[in-house]
């Protein structure tokens, strides 16, 4: 008896996800099924192959959409840098590079909170001047390692621009951007499978 009401119960839960599946996630997968089965990575690879040979601009432009659709952070970081610098035949269009540089931060890539940072910085390509974001997503792109968010963010400190001068946490960003520079060497040589981003083939902005 026991066994039956279980088993009833599951085959309602069953018929439950079912349904959401179909009422409230058709949507999600009908995006992901617009990358190759590869995988978003291959993808994502593929269109920094194109970009960077310069074969087929539209190819490769095109396969960061669809990895950036399918949530791959990178690529929409990497299609905000394009449509901010207005390159690899992409008209430059300072809503789109923020739109998509807004959702790479989202998305937890510490590229897209360093530029961010920098157009805030600065009031550059469109973006108003806030310094005091500027040093937010500087401090996120540093915590997860970016050592040119931690030098921006020391001499923000340093000489107090756009947030409390600090002189002590001005040199903790420089002895963490030190830190970082010998954990990213040795990362480096011991990673040969980690997928090159755009910024690694043309530099950071």
């Amino acid at each position: 008896m026991l066994r039956r009401i279980v088993r009833c119960i599951a085959l309602a839960w069953l018929a439950i996800v079912g349904r959401a599946f179909v009422g409230g996630w058709a949507g999600e997968a009908k995006q992901l099924s617009r990358v190759p089965r590869a995988g978003v990575e291959e993808t994502y690879a593929e269109g920094l192959g194109c970009l960077k040979s310069g074969t087929d601009f539209k190819r490769g432009v095109r396969c960061l959409q669809e990895a950036a659709e399918a949530g791959f952070a990178v690529a929409d970081t990497d299609l905000g840098t394009l449509f901010a610098e207005g390159q690899f035949g992409v008209q430059q269009d300072y809503t789109m590079a923020n739109y998509h540089l807004e959702r790479g931060a989202e998305g937890g890539d510490s590229r897209a909170h360093f530029h961010l940072g920098v157009f805030k910085l600065r009031g550059k390509n469109g973006f108003p001047m806030d310094k005091k974001a500027a040093a937010r997503h500087f401090r996120i792109a540093g915590e997860a390692g970016c050592q040119p968010a931690l030098r921006n963010l020391s001499r923000m400190f340093a000489t107090g621009d756009g947030i409390p001068q600090d002189s002590r946490m001005a040199v903790q960003c420089l002895v963490r951007a030190a830190e970082k520079s010998d954990t990213m060497q040795e990362t480096t040589r011991t990673s040969d499978t980690h997928v090159k981003h755009l910024s690694d083939i043309r530099g950071l902005l």
